[in-house]
């Protein structure tokens, strides 16, 4: 969740508040436009994405000494090379306001720019600036080939080398693990952090102060409770969907002896409507190559191939779209949505916890969300 007042969760769920997003653009350590606004925007998050932050923004600049300020070469204030945007929500009611971080982000492309000039005694004057900026948080950095081949520098502490190799600050929010001595490094070193994340127990990501933080794969405990309704909470709409996409009946892993022999273990499920010889099919994965340094012997192989298969086919097959009012406090957060049964009060049977995998927000529309929600 991004960091906000303890006020600010009251203000949103009261569903009436002023609300605009800001942002500083800078130019390395220089802040070249401070609190400048958009005329549109519309910023997106995907936890299964590899830049899993990004935005497209339109902004009207206007220069007390007429320069324009549509990119030409590098180095200008928005240009895609080395330009960053720091975005703000903010939250307001009354006298009360909130400076909400949205997140960092190097501006990736310049779509289109434009300048609106005026004549005045044969001097071409520019009166404001239209750009169109296109936006991508720093794993947009990471998201690149090591120039050599690289291998952890030390086993003891991944969060240590996921931040070594990400080149950007963090902030450990998960606890620490030692690293696998099976783990390779692919050659992207944005898969690399993927691989160490894994190690700690989730995905990385981008928080919204800039410093790479882990998503759990365990859901913990609930950030955010929403409540449908106009009032309070603001849920204006709940649909739902289902994906076999990450739904697994079968799991095989090949594995080594303290003396290096072969050690061969599969399980599949095979009664129920998951099972391979029903109409679902034979869906199989091999066991996680990074998790087998210390499966060494028959039995501890088959222990392990029956918990991942307990794990993998369960998965998470429903995704929940949910439409509400704009909440800058929501990323990749475990939210509980109340929903009301027929006499209009929440019905605990309808009501349902996940974390969210992926949001959008846009200038003047309501907020879309789509929570992921485990199997029981």
């Amino acid at each position: 969740m991004r960091k906000h007042k303890p006020q600010t969760a009251d203000v949103i769920s009261g569903g009436s508040f002023g609300f605009t997003i800001v942002a500083d653009v800078m130019q390395g350590t220089k802040r070249v436009l401070q609190d400048v606004s958009f005329t549109d925007w519309t910023f997106t998050g995907d936890l299964d994405a590899n830049v899993k932050t990004s935005g497209t923004v339109t902004l009207v600049v206007q220069d007390d000494f007429a320069r324009s300020y549509s990119p030409r070469q590098i180095g200008d204030a928005l240009s895609p090379f080395g330009g960053t945007v720091r975005v703000y929500a903010l939250v307001s009611l009354g006298a009360y306001e909130d400076r909400i971080p949205i997140g960092t982000f190097r501006i990736t492309d310049v779509p289109s720019s434009m300048d609106d000039k005026l004549s005045v005694h044969g001097r071409e004057l520019t009166v404001g600036s239209v750009v169109t900026l296109t936006l991508m948080d720093r794993f947009y950095e990471a998201d690149v080939p090591f120039m050599r081949l690289e291998n952890p520098s030390s086993l003891t502490s991944a969060w240590s080398e996921l931040i070594r190799i990400a080149r950007l600050p963090g902030t450990r929010n998960v606890d620490d693990a030692a690293i696998p001595r099976s783990v390779v490094y692919a050659r992207n070193r944005l898969d690399a952090v993927q691989q160490l994340a894994r190690v700690l127990g989730g995905r990385a990501y981008m928080r919204a102060d800039g410093t790479v933080g882990i998503v759990p794969d365990d859901l913990g405990d609930v950030d955010v409770v929403l409540n449908f309704g106009q009032v309070d909470g603001k849920i204006i709409d709940v649909a739902q969907f289902m994906s076999s996409a990450d739904i697994y009946n079968a799991v095989f892993g090949d594995f080594e002896d303290a003396n290096g022999r072969p050690i061969h273990a599969e399980d599949m499920i095979r009664s129920g409507q998951l099972a391979v010889t029903g109409p679902f099919g034979e869906r199989p994965i091999e066991y996680p190559a990074d998790q087998r340094e210390f499966i060494k012997t028959q039995s501890a192989a088959d222990t392990a191939v029956a918990n991942y298969l307990a794990k993998v086919s369960k998965g998470s097959p429903l995704e929940v779209p949910v439409t509400l009012t704009v909440d800058p406090r929501l990323e990749f957060d475990v939210v509980t949505v109340n929903r009301p049964g027929a006499g209009g009060e929440p019905d605990p049977a309808l009501a349902f916890t996940g974390r969210v995998c992926r949001w959008t927000m846009t200038k003047d529309q309501p907020m879309q969300a789509t929570v992921r929600v485990p199997n029981a």
